[in-house]
């Protein structure tokens, strides 16, 4: 941020700290303060260690243990699945209601961690709400143009991401290569 004359550099300030919010001039007084930050685990507070600019935490995970993670991390993605299939991705700090704006990336990307969480721990659950998913994304989001051509796009556009496409592809194999179902080999071809 200072520059080689020890002067606050504005172009670095308004990159690193204002996020698309600029200011237009350094303002006389800035305070600078150094954090620490930590995070309660099993009964005792753990110090994150700062590495190249993001706090970290070092693990030894035994393979059991990713194991509950995966299985944990996926039951919570279960409870924040409506019986549409449509994900409750947040909730706004000072009402707790949930969040107007959806991503329908984020929602293939989530499906298809799903998936790859089934693989590490089945159950009928999980796939229930993985079909439902899946479902929600191709009956909502998916355009089709002709017989021959189909798109993922993004929620209440006419808009069309590559990365949507690319990320339901992905969930959809992923979806075959674990079920064996051949249900979704039709809509893979056209998209």
């Amino acid at each position: 941020m200072l520059n080689n004359n020890n002067k606050l550099n504005l172009e670095e300030i308004n990159r690193d700290f204002f996020q698309g919010k600029k200011l237009d001039e350094i303002p006389e007084e800035i305070y600078l303060f150094k954090t620490e930050s930590y995070y309660y685990d099993n009964q005792k507070w753990v110090r994150l260690e700062e590495e190249n600019g993001y706090k970290i935490r070092e693990l030894e995970i035994s393979q059991e243990k990713l194991n509950e993670i995966i299985r944990n991390a996926s039951q919570r993605l279960v409870s924040m699945e409506e019986e549409s299939g449509k994900y409750i991705y947040g909730f706004t700090t000072n009402t707790a209601e949930v969040m107007n704006d959806y991503n329908i990336l984020r929602h293939a990307g989530t499906t298809w961690s799903q998936i790859l969480a089934y693989n590490e721990n089945p159950n009928d659950e999980l796939k229930k709400h993985i079909e439902q998913a899946i479902e929600y994304l191709l009956n909502n989001y998916m355009i089709s143009y002709n017989e021959n051509l189909n798109h993922i796009k993004m929620i209440g556009e006419d808009e069309i991401v590559l990365g949507g496409d690319a990320l339901t592809l992905l969930m959809l194999a992923e979806y075959e290569n674990t079920f064996k179902e051949n249900k979704y080999i039709d809509i893979c071809n056209k998209i």
